[in-house]
């Protein structure tokens, strides 16, 4: 293990922090929300996996935003977790990983901080309003 592993495990766990939060602002609870983040470290450990494309923030914002019940909303978190499930078995997430390269990478990452910075406004004028 490296230097670079560490400070990139100890970055994931703390871009786990504003994701939890981002998790309790769009109506989830934070008990099941923290197991499921524990079962993402547990899961990542096992397999020996980083993951650099992060889809807990989209799954999140989905869920939170599009699901009108929660039916929907753990429908949401439910199948995200299980293809991402199926890539990281297979071992398909690494081949993607690899095949999509650095530029399409980095531009995953812009994308998933507009997605955030936009949820981010809406939460905002959302508290404007009720401020009001």
């Amino acid at each position: 293990m490296t230097l670079n592993d560490i400070i990139a495990a100890l970055s994931v766990v703390i871009n786990g922090i504003p994701q939890a939060l981002l998790a309790l602002s769009v109506g989830f609870s934070a008990f099941p929300t923290s197991l499921g983040f524990a079962v993402g470290v547990i899961s990542c450990m096992i397999l020996q996996s980083p993951i650099p494309i992060s889809m807990q923030a989209e799954t999140i914002a989905l869920a939170g935003s599009y699901g009108d019940n929660i039916r929907e909303k753990l429908s949401v978190v439910f199948w995200s977790g299980i293809i991402m499930t199926i890539l990281g078995i297979t071992g398909s997430l690494n081949f993607i990983v690899d095949l999509a390269g650095d530029y399409v990478l980095n531009g995953m990452m812009a994308g998933v901080g507009l997605i955030l910075a936009k949820i981010a406004i809406d939460g905002l004028k959302l508290d404007i309003k009720w401020l009001a």
